[in-house]
């Protein structure tokens, strides 16, 4: 097998710049998913993975250019997790 895994975790992302006021202007979730995007390529991955449950938003990614490619039900009456994936480069 060949290539490398790296997780990130949000919680783990430094605060925004405030010099990068371009960043500035997105929504607080945007700015994260950006910011994770960004340090995941500059460590050389070329994929992102999300995995999320139904009752966080999982529009949000696929309006950000995520393919969904998974989906788990069973968690609660009405709850599910989903799974969407991005090429970074």
């Amino acid at each position: 097998m060949s290539g490398s895994f790296s997780r990130m975790d949000w919680r783990l992302q430094a605060p925004p710049d405030p010099a990068d006021t371009q960043r500035l202007r997105k929504p607080a979730g945007v700015q994260h998913k950006l910011g994770l995007e960004q340090a995941s390529q500059k460590r050389g991955a070329r994929l992102a993975i999300v995995e999320t449950f139904s009752r966080q938003a999982p529009d949000f990614y696929v309006c950000h250019s995520y393919e969904a490619f998974g989906l788990v039900e069973g968690y609660g009456p009405k709850y599910a997790r989903h799974f969407s994936c991005k090429a970074l480069r």
